[in-house]
């Protein structure tokens, strides 16, 4: 086993150090990293404010100045949502950094974090070191118990998985309440996700030489850092003298915002969060041996310091140095994206009872100069698309290989039906969001398997598969695998990560695009003969493939097919909807706009003109809109549409299907309970119903396939087993009766099979169906 070369950055602002016992712990135009100026600041970079008001974690002195005595020990969190802030408006994401929109919940993030135990009582007794002596407040129980801070990589963890980050008009900072010493309310777990983490960079001073050398090659790291992607954090030495209303010693000069800790007895010892927001190479700081000091936001409020910011020498002996590292949070608008993911695991993390924190666990693996492989097995939840793989990386210029495999194979012990392959290159050390080349669909109830290679790095590089054990939430044996790689005789034997270090998981998420699940075809006669023609469509990079007519390209990588009769010919037309876009595009028809990234296209003929409408269901809201027909609510946002028409009246109903309970909701027609959890809805008409006063000779009947056991019941009808574990249900008009038939598609070998009509290959695994 290796231990991460980022070390604990334990924090929690305002808690001291006495006698050596802590109480508790797209660049801008023109600028580049090889071009660094002397002096930059990102309150005024370009003419542009790249930076959020200052935050306050602490109650104020009548004067206005923080107040030491009472405070919660949030600087970690307020530190790095300064970083992710900045981003955002460094990208673009949001361009006013007054706005409620660019401004993050440091209170949230630290109540929910969950590593580490916030305190809410106002706890009285007297802070050791404090002179004149000031209360505990909230950082700290009266049995010693309880505490705010902690590491950066907690917040990594919880944002990487998609618990925040909230806004902060969401979940502010109780401070009337503190200032009160009244007992604090943590804000509720679930609010709404605005924006999502792609990345967290880590920069290790550790990766530089030791030395004035070294402190000067790090410095231009972090400067190109700042430059690039916004205000990062870092951390720093703090004691009791450092703050308003304190005697003592200390290293804070209140008449200039200096600050310059020059005690080399406290290299390594990290108190205090802040965000690094520029810097001037030529600023002279008292007692310093040569000039240069980095600029501050700090989280005390704007009444500390020059409006909230200070100044940190070069020269330091605490900040940036020794086993310190800098970190860039990375914005992303969420467009796209999924939530919740799939993971192996709720972090990264693992808690090291030796020394008594948290850390990245590293494998160890790469020792003999392989490549190191890890893989991860995953059950879909819902028909849909995979997007991206979120994974840490522990060197700088790591070069990544994603695999997506349709199964894992049980006997061989390996992944099988390679469905995607990429190699990135990842150029700093941290947690990433790759996105792969194109979109792998993946099956409600099917195995897909991620895998992620590292090449083989040299002497002294972390070794790369990162894993987690956690006691408490210990995984169960075969999620994640891991193996070695050499050119030319590939793969080693895997082993189960669970049968090594104890118990433990390799760190790997899968993460959904947002456009929800696939689209059913509206129709599925591509010649106008009346018949169902078995067809595909490749996501990957937009072929339609129909057997016997032919093969032709239209739409892109992420497009979703959305095939129906859109102009009332009788044939079905090619046609794709772009979620980001919310375009829809059909082939030789039209384009127009209709929806947006949340909504889930169901297209069909929802006002009897024979003709295909655009229809979206939305999967935030519950609510249909068709164009040009009606917008009404219905259903729940977790419900399955399964528009059809269900009165026989030559139109399409809205309707849902609700897995958890069986119910099956027709707007304006009916509510019954058929089938049940991972049963999968499959409507069709599958039988003659005569003529009369009630009914229509034809229309679509309530039926659902259960992939366990290859179960297809039709309600009022027949009960027949067609299909296996991991085929997806198909249903068409094969014959020209008038009347669908059952099939399946076997993706990992191209199967189509119809039962009592055909059986035949073609398509492939990573190919959607879209034959209705």
């Amino acid at each position: 086993m290796t231990i991460s070369k980022f070390p604990p950055a334990a924090s929690a602002a305002l808690l001291i150090l006495v006698s050596g016992l802590a109480l508790s712990p797209e660049s801008f135009p023109g600028e580049s990293r090889c071009s660094l100026p002397s002096a930059y600041d990102l309150r005024d970079a370009a003419g542009r404010s790249y930076v959020t008001p200052v935050k306050r974690q602490c109650g104020l002195l009548e004067d206005g100045r923080p107040d030491f005595g009472i405070a919660v020990g949030t600087c970690t969190f307020m530190a790095n949502l300064s970083s992710l802030e900045s981003s955002l408006l460094r990208q673009g994401i949001t361009d006013d950094p007054e706005s409620p929109s660019s401004i993050l919940s440091s209170w949230h993030l630290g109540c929910h974090v969950g590593y580490n135990d916030p305190v809410y009582e106002f706890n009285p007794q007297t802070m050791p070191g404090s002179d004149p002596p000031v209360p505990i407040s909230y950082q700290q129980n009266p049995d010693g118990t309880g505490g705010w801070g902690g590491n950066v990589e907690w917040t990594i963890d919880y944002l990487a998985g998609g618990g925040g980050p909230v806004l902060d008009w969401r979940a502010p900072v109780p401070l009337d309440d503190m200032q009160a010493r009244l007992t604090l309310t943590p804000p509720p777990a679930v609010l709404p996700v605005d924006y999502m983490l792609r990345a967290a960079l880590i920069f290790s001073r550790e990766d530089h030489p030791e030395g004035a050398e070294g402190d000067e090659e790090f410095r231009g790291v972090v400067k190109g850092a700042v430059m690039e992607h916004g205000a990062v954090t870092g951390m720093m030495f703090t004691e009791a003298g450092d703050y308003p209303g304190q005697t003592g010693h200390s290293f804070y000069d209140p008449a200039t915002a200096d600050f310059y800790c020059d005690s080399e007895a406290l290299v390594n010892y990290f108190i205090h969060a802040v965000a690094i927001a520029g810097w001037d190479d030529g600023r002279p700081v008292a007692g310093a041996p040569g000039p240069g000091a980095w600029l501050i936001k700090n989280s005390l409020g704007p009444g500390y310091g020059e409006g909230g910011y200070i100044w940190i020498s070069y020269h330091d002996t605490v900040f940036l140095k020794g086993a310190s590292s800098a970190y860039a949070f990375i914005a992303d608008d969420g467009r796209g994206y999924a939530r919740p993911r799939y993971q192996t695991h709720a972090g990264a993390l693992s808690y090291w009872e030796e020394e008594g924190y948290w850390i990245y666990r590293s494998d160890g693996f790469n020792s003999s100069g392989l490549d190191s492989w890890a893989a991860a097995r995953f059950i879909a939840s819902a028909n849909g698309l995979l997007r991206a793989v979120g994974l840490v990386t522990l060197n700088r210029n790591e070069e990544v290989t994603i695999e997506v495999y349709d199964r894992w194979d049980g006997g061989a012990t390996r992944p099988e039906g390679l469905l995607l392959s990429d190699t990135v290159a990842v150029a700093e050390a941290g947690y990433h969001v790759l996105d792969l080349s194109g979109p792998v669909p993946v099956r409600k109830g099917r195995e897909f398997v991620i895998a992620a290679g590292f090449a083989a790095k040299g002497p002294g590089a972390e070794e790369p598969l990162v894993y987690v054990t956690d006691e408490g939430d210990p995984p169960p044996p075969g999620l994640t695998y891991r193996a070695s790689s050499a050119p030319g005789s590939g793969w080693s034997a895997w082993s189960d990560y669970h049968s090594l270090h104890g118990g433990s998981v390799f760190y790997l998420q899968g993460i959904m695009d947002d456009s929800g699940e696939l689209a059913a075809p509206a129709s599925g006669d591509y010649d106008g003969d009346g018949k169902s023609e078995i067809a595909v469509f490749r996501p990957a990079d937009g072929l339609w493939a129909v057997r016997g007519l032919g093969r032709v390209y239209f739409g892109e990588a992420g497009d979703v097919p959305v095939s129906g009769d859109y102009d009332g010919d009788g044939i079905t037309d090619l046609a794709v909807v772009r979620p980001s876009a919310g375009l829809w595009a059909v082939k030789g028809i039209t384009r127009l706009y209709f929806g947006g990234p949340r909504d889930r296209p169901v297209p069909g003929d929802y006002d009897g003109d024979g003709t295909c409408d655009p229809a979206v269901f939305g999967r935030t809201s519950g609510r249909w809109a068709v164009r040009g027909v009606t917008r009404a609510y219905f259903g729940l946002p977790s419900d399955e549409p399964v528009p059809a028409d269900y009165g026989g009246a030559g139109r399409t109903e809205p309707a849902v299907f609700r897995e958890s309970v069986g119910l099956w909701a027709v707007r304006g027609l009916t509510r019954v309970y058929f089938g049940g959890t991972a049963d999968r809805p499959v409507p069709g008409v599958y039988g003659w119903y005569a003529s009369g006063k009630s009914s229509a000779p034809f229309r679509d009947g309530i039926a659902v396939f259960r992939p366990a056991s290859g179960l297809w019941a039709i309600r009022g009808g027949s009960r027949s087993y067609f299909g296996q574990t991991g085929d997806l249900p198909v249903t068409g008009d094969f014959t020209g009766s008038s009347l669908d038939g059952i099939g399946i598609f076997r993706g990992s070998s191209g199967l189509w099979a119809v039962q009592g009509v055909t059986r035949a290959y073609f398509g492939s695994a990573s190919d959607v169906p879209v034959t209705r």
